[in-house]
């Protein structure tokens, strides 16, 4: 797998509009941000919304804002991909141990993947299948998102 923590310093990140994002230059010159706050998922609302995507072993899976990777691996138990995008550093870094050891564990179905880069700025195109936990820090801006970038039948819980 790629690195998933890449260096930000001194790199611009675009947001989608609507999605605020506070830069601030920390201590040394790193840069600091601050994001909409994680929320761990309730294992039975995650299961209600699995369920309701009826995701299959062809499907290819994306978590808007995966935190830890809990999501994502719950639902790479089934998928073909799964994907998760997550703008905080840290998290997106304990979401990647988190899927290498249930991958290792042989507890992934197929390939994965976590970006770690704000929602927008790659397009979910192939994609058949979502999760988002963010609302209502995303509401409208992330919905019109969406509706452009998705295919026809993209299923969202």
């Amino acid at each position: 797998m790629d690195d998933v923590v890449p260096d930000v310093s001194g790199r611009r990140l675009m947001t989608p509009a609507g999605h605020r994002v506070h830069w601030a230059c920390g201590r040394g010159g790193d840069a600091v941000q601050s994001y909409a706050p994680f929320r761990r998922v309730d294992p039975a609302v995650l299961a209600v919304a699995l369920g309701l995507l009826r995701l299959e072993a062809a499907d290819c899976f994306v978590d808007l804002g995966c935190g830890d990777g809990a999501v994502v691996e719950a639902a790479g138990a089934t998928v073909r991909l799964a994907v998760g995008v997550e703008l905080d550093p840290e998290l997106a870094f304990q979401a990647h141990k988190r899927l290498a050891a249930a991958a290792a564990a042989g507890g992934l179905a197929g390939r994965w993947r976590v970006l770690n880069e704000p929602i927008g700025w790659t397009a979910p195109s192939g994609m058949t299948a979502g999760f988002v936990n963010l609302l209502p820090f995303a509401g409208a801006a992330l919905s019109r998102w969406l509706a452009g970038s998705v295919a026809p039948g993209f299923r969202v819980a």
